[in-house]
C-alpha cells in the first residue's frame, strides 16, 4: 500500500474508498463509502472502517441509506467517537464556508449534470453522494462543461472524491458542484458533515514522538506528552505508519514545537 496523494497537500487527503468492493450492496454504498472517508479524514488517518461493516452496522439490507442511518451507523462503529452530522438546505455560500473552515463532508449530487464532464461518474445519472476534503481559490480556471483549464481568471475549485469512480482525489469547479447538488436537492444543498481538523486544538493520547518532517524516519523532537493541549495547524499527508490492525496510515498533524513546524501521526492526538 502506498500513499496515494504528494505529502504535504493540506488538509489530508485519506485513500479513497472505491464503493464498487465487492460487498453485497456495493451499488447503493456511496453514502457509506463517502462516510469511510469522512471517518479517516476526522481521525487523521487512525480509523479505517470500510462501507461494507457500515452497511451492517445499519441494520438496512435493502435501500441507500439516508445521511441519519449513516450518521447512526457512523457512531456505532467508532464506539460513539465520530458524530457526523446532516445539514440540509444550505445555500452555496454555507458549503463554500464548511470547505473553507477545514470541515470535510459527503454532498448529495445529481450525476444527470456532470454526465457530459470528465467529473462525471461511468454513465450514471442519478442520484449520488461524493466526498469533499478541501476548498481554494486557484490561478486557473475550470470549464464547467468539459472541465479544461483557462488561465485568465481566478476560480473556486472543491477537491473531491467520487466513490464511484477510481479517480481518486480531484479537483472540481465549484460551480459544476454547485449545480449537481441544487440539482438534487431542488435548489438547496444537503450535505454529511464531519469535524474541524484544522487549526484545532487536540490533546496527546498515546506515547510517541514528534517528528521534524511527517516521516517515522525523521529527525526525533521528542515525546508527545499525553494529556497535554496542541494546537494543530494543519493536518497533511506523510510517511506511512502502523495502526493498532497492521495496516498503513499516512495521516499527520503538524504543530509548533520551540518556534518550528513539527509532525505527530495522526493516532497521537485526538479530540
Amino acid at each position: 500500500m502506498v500513499s496515494v496523494v504528494p505529502k504535504g497537500a493540506s488538509p489530508f487527503r485519506d485513500e479513497p474508498y472505491f464503493q464498487m468492493d465487492g460487498s453485497e450492496f456495493e451499488s447503493s454504498n456511496c453514502v457509506l463509502a463517502t462516510c469511510t472517508e469522512l471517518i479517516g479524514r476526522v481521525t487523521v488517518g487512525r480509523l479505517r472502517v470500510s462501507a461494507k461493516r457500515l452497511r451492517v452496522l445499519s441494520g438496512d439490507t435493502v435501500n441507500g441509506l439516508t445521511y441519519g442511518q449513516a450518521a447512526i451507523a457512523v457512531l456505532k462503529a467508532t464506539g460513539n467517537e465520530i458524530r457526523l452530522e446532516p445539514r440540509f438546505g444550505l445555500d452555496r455560500d454555507q458549503v463554500r464556508d464548511l470547505a473553507a473552515s477545514g470541515r470535510p463532508f459527503g454532498i448529495s449530487i445529481d450525476c444527470s449534470v456532470t454526465i457530459g464532464t470528465t467529473r462525471r461518474t461511468g454513465s450514471y445519472t442519478g442520484g449520488h453522494t461524493v466526498y469533499v476534503g478541501d476548498y481554494q481559490h486557484r490561478a486557473a480556471v475550470l470549464n464547467e462543461c468539459r472541465c479544461e483549464r483557462n488561465a485568465a481568471d481566478a476560480h473556486a475549485e472543491f477537491n473531491v472524491e467520487d466513490p464511484g469512480t477510481h479517480a481518486t482525489h480531484r479537483w472540481w469547479s465549484a460551480g459544476l458542484l454547485y449545480r449537481a447538488a441544487e440539482k438534487r436537492g431542488g435548489g438547496a444543498i444537503n450535505v454529511l458533515v464531519g469535524s474541524d481538523t484544522e487549526g484545532v486544538q487536540r490533546r496527546g493520547a498515546m506515547k510517541g514522538r514528534l517528528r521534524e518532517k511527517p516521516d517515522v524516519t525523521s529527525n526525533d523532537l521528542g515525546p508527545v506528552v499525553q494529556g497535554k493541549v496542541y494546537e494543530v495547524i494543519a493536518t497533511v499527508n506523510g510517511g506511512p505508519w502502523k495502526r493498532d490492525d497492521g495496516t498503513e496510515a499516512f495521516g499527520w498533524h503538524q504543530i509548533v514545537h520551540d518556534g518550528a513546524p513539527a509532525f505527530v501521526a495522526g493516532e497521537r492526538l485526538r479530540p
